[in-house]
């Protein structure tokens, strides 16, 4: 499916998931008990898809993080980063060594391996379907299980957090999940510090300039006119 008129390239597409009512109940079984030892697996910075933890709870995290450096004026930058078709690129081969370092069972892997490799897809030539692919990679749109597990992929870079250079820690990542960030949509935004030392952290990561207001999982970070919105304080 075209994201846009007049499409040139196969990145400009989106593929269509569908998906059997069977395979439909099994991954709902099999995610609702993903979901409640999640919680205990999961770094508490991760607040998506987590049961018992909200979205909120991170932007408002966030914000307290943001305004805390402004209060303290001390330099800094927020480098939001967006992934470049991250459900596309997951690789399979990381994602079970993440379930077996989280003590995840041989028998629960292999379960999640199986869901995994019945993905096929067909290109479609003017309506007619062309031969099947086998998927090698990636995560299914709609399929109950795949935001649990892209959930567990996101957490090695959580893990990750104590390596000094941001550009290793992101090499390092890429190079485990094969997920790829797109520079295109990261965004840096400065905090205390001037213009141009911002435009050069932004050249040598090579993302984009992003002033005030920025919008953190759906949600503005804290700017002075929405303090009201997003409360003073987080205990």
């Amino acid at each position: 499916m075209p994201k846009k008129t007049r499409t040139r390239r196969i990145s400009y597409h989106r593929p269509i998931s569908l998906i059997t009512s069977l395979y439909k109940i099994i991954a709902k079984v099999l995610s609702r008990q993903l979901g409640k030892v999640l919680q205990d697996t999961i770094f508490l910075t991760q607040g998506v898809f987590v049961e018992r933890r909200q979205i909120l709870d991170v932007v408002l995290i966030a914000n307290e993080l943001v305004d805390e450096k402004k209060r303290s004026r001390e330099e800094g930058v927020v480098f939001k980063i967006n992934f470049e078709k991250a459900y596309d690129h997951v690789d399979w081969g990381i994602l079970d060594h993440v379930l077996e370092r989280k003590s995840f069972s041989s028998k629960w892997r292999s379960w999640m391996r199986r869901c995994l490799y019945l993905t096929t897809f067909a290109i479609l030539v003017n309506g007619n379907a062309k031969g099947w692919v086998k998927a090698y990679r990636g995560l299914r749109q709609g399929d109950p299980l795949s935001s649990f597990l892209f959930t567990i992929v996101v957490d090695v870079l959580t893990s990750l957090e104590e390596l000094q250079s941001l550009e290793l820690i992101l090499l390092v990542y890429r190079c485990l999940s094969r997920l790829t960030i797109d520079l295109n949509k990261s965004t840096l935004s400065r905090i205390n510090i001037s213009q141009d030392q911002t435009a050069r952290l932004a050249s040598l990561l090579d993302c984009v300039v992003f002033e005030w207001l920025l919008m953190y999982l759906g949600l503005p970070l804290r700017g002075p006119k929405i303090d009201f919105l997003l409360g003073s304080s987080v205990e």
